[in-house]
């Protein structure tokens, strides 16, 4: 059971409501504490046990600043329902706010004029602990497709989508025990409120009807309150009528329980081919989608953005699984036909092709893929790969970066930088916090985080498919294989400790040599020579390298961390690498005829010796003329030497 209470926090006595300001010029300085007074009646009943889970003896809240050191821990179930607990002298903390269990209430520290103070902040963090818990239990699995009555879901549910406060989680199940009255044997899209555990079937018409057709995928805004899905439901919409028979996009607004049909025409006319993948901005205004349809005029079968304050529609781009970054600025796209992920800017209505220029394998993008909210960092998975195309793997772009062309950090690593091994099984299903901090994936059942900040890596103990990440990134929802549950657990590396998202924190040297006659140059133009050259990289990130041989010349192979004998190369900077491009002369082909009647002679080249035959030698024996051939190397001077024959 989850349990929540509203805390009004303040400096040694009484306590103040608002923005966390105290106009009192007057009020002392010097050691203070926090007091943490619980007053509702729902808290109330907790803390007289009547509503607490079956075991738990203790509510312990704990007071860090945000270098993670404890100030002060304390019960405050044992304390009656006050606590006080030491905070740094000066600072001030008044803010009223809900905390759940597990969660942290993260507040700006104030003085008692009001401006913030650098580099104090307070995480206030209320956890419920059995009777006897250790670590390990604290941290346990907990079900979400289970219903409020304990009844666990029969079949399967994934794909997990968080409010931004983590406490509501909208999900697809097949199961028909989770609400009662679930009869339409079809998967359906729930609603899970981790603050009572109710669960709610949002896949329903605007009247609660159940729907007669299949739920596809979904989405839903940060707050909760408006949800996005695709659906093979004929029932939802009359004006007009869904008689078309595919999959259609619905906006689901809880406030109203109104269902809206939105993949119509801008005409508001019913198009005959399935529109699906949506996805929703923050806010819950503007969705995109694909369609097979040509919804607008000069539109085309492609990604559409449809601005559901404005009710504007609007054609954005060709491709497939759009992906809306939070903000609704940019969407990630799949091109198909030119095969390459895309970043779309809305506002400018231009795209960066983001794998075409390292020859991605044909159909090696897999979906779902990921953005933040302001669409700076994206991570994607690619499946496949050779010595010249983007290995196997987990990667994130940063659409900041300040170089010409896209950079490319293989993501699926150990905290060392070193590539996870993806030969049995691929990376798959990326998922990010909102601000990029985290990533979560899986390969084969084993599921891996990864702290883009610090670089640190982990594998979670729970096996299982299809991760997601909150939007903070505190927890990670998963499908356990073996029953088919969707579970919720905490990010082991979940920090308040602020950092630099997808900032690497070391740099790895590329050295780039050159034997023979040609140059080297990277794909990022960082790396051009004729000799010998070498960059500093972020670690991981992983650069393209064109070898181009000049005249007479060829491309004999790659040594070092580069192999092979193709032009174009990836080598992934996870350590100092260093590669090295071997050309050769070109050989050339000497055509000789010898012409005079049989035995008339022969001629060879003097390049042999007593162990070596000379590369050319041609005799004629048998006619008047005889022709031969020999190779040698690009401009060598060849000196022929003839012999007189019998004849």
């Amino acid at each position: 059971m989850l349990f929540f209470a509203c805390f009004c926090m303040a400096l040694l006595s009484g306590c103040m409501s608002g923005s966390g300001e105290d106009n009192n010029p007057n009020r002392a300085q010097g050691p203070a504490s926090l007091k943490i007074v619980v007053g509702n009646n729902q808290i109330n009943k907790a803390l007289d046990n009547s509503e607490l889970p079956e075991g738990i003896d203790r509510i312990v809240v704990s007071v860090t600043d945000s270098s993670g050191a404890t100030l002060g821990e304390g019960d405050i179930l044992a304390a009656g329902g006050e606590l006080t607990l030491p905070v740094p002298s000066g600072v001030i903390l008044t803010i009223r706010g809900l905390a759940f269990a597990g969660e942290s209430l993260d507040f700006q520290a104030q003085t008692n004029v009001g401006p913030l103070i650098a580099g104090i902040s307070i995480a206030v963090s209320l956890t419920l602990v059995p009777a006897g818990a250790n670590a390990s239990e604290l941290n346990a699995p907990i079900q979400i497709d289970i219903s409020p009555d304990g009844r666990s879901g029969n079949k399967l549910s994934n794909r997990a989508v968080f409010s931004g406060d983590t406490q509501l989680i909208l999900f697809k199940s097949e199961a028909d025990n989770l609400v009662t009255g679930d009869i339409n044997e079809q998967a359906d899209f729930f609603l899970k409120d981790r603050r009572n555990n109710r669960i709610t079937n949002v896949h329903t018409k605007s009247d609660n009807e159940q729907a007669d057709g299949a739920a596809v995928s979904a989405d839903m805004s940060a707050n909760g309150r408006v949800i996005v899905f695709a659906s093979e439901a004929s029932n939802f919409a009359s004006n007009p009528v869904d008689d078309n028979a595919v999959s259609d996009v619905f906006v689901k607004e809880l406030d109203t329980n109104t269902t809206t049909r939105i993949s119509l025409t801008s005409t508001n006319e019913q198009a005959p081919l399935p529109s699906g993948q949506p996805s929703l901005s923050e806010d819950g205004q503007i969705v995109v989608f694909v369609s097979d349809n040509s919804l607008t005029d000069g539109g085309a079968t492609g990604v559409y953005l449809k601005n559901l304050s404005s009710g504007e529609l609007q054609y954005l781009d060709t491709g497939t699984a759009p992906l809306l970054s939070g903000d609704g600025s940019r969407v990630i796209i799949w091109d198909a036909t030119n095969n390459t992920l895309k970043l779309y800017n809305i506002a400018e209505k231009t795209s960066i092709d983001i794998t075409s220029p390292y020859a991605v394998p044909e159909a090696s993008v897999a979906v779902p893929y990921a953005i933040t909210t302001e669409g700076r960092l994206l991570v994607f998975a690619l499946q496949g790969g050779n010595a010249s195309e983007l290995n196997s793997g987990i990667y994130l772009y940063d659409s900041s970066s300040e170089d010409t062309s896209p950079v490319i950090r293989l993501i699926s690593t150990d905290s060392d930088g070193v590539a996870l091994d993806t030969t049995s099984s691929p990376a798959v299903t990326p998922s990010l916090s909102n601000t990029g901090r985290y990533i979560v994936y899986a390969i084969g059942t084993t599921i891996h985080v990864k702290d883009s900040t610090t670089g640190e890596a982990v594998q979670l103990a729970q096996t299982g498919a299809l991760p997601s990440l909150s939007k903070n990134g505190q927890w990670v929802a998963y499908t356990i294989d073996e029953t088919d549950n969707l579970y919720l657990i905490p990010n082991p590396l979940f920090s308040t400790t602020p950092g630099s998202p997808g900032t690497p924190g070391s740099t790895q040297t590329l050295t780039v040599t050159i034997e023979g006659e040609g140059s080297v140059s990277s794909q990022d133009g960082n790396i051009a020579c004729g000799e010998q050259c070498s960059h500093d990289y972020a670690n991981a990130t992983l650069v393209q390298l064109t070898a181009a041989a000049q005249t007479g010349f060829v491309l004999t192979a790659w040594q070092g961390d580069c192999t092979g004998s193709d032009l174009v190369v990836q080598v992934t900077l996870n350590q100092a690498r260093s590669c090295t491009a071997v050309f050769t002369a070109e050989n050339k082909t000497l055509m000789l005829t010898i012409k005079g009647g049989p035995n008339a002679g022969s001629v060879r080249s003097d390049d042999g010796d007593e162990n070596t035959p000379p590369t050319l030698v041609c005799e004629n024996t048998e006619g008047e003329e005889s022709i031969c051939n020999g190779e040698f190397p690009h401009g060598q001077t060849v000196n022929l030497v003839p012999t007189l024959g019998e004849g």
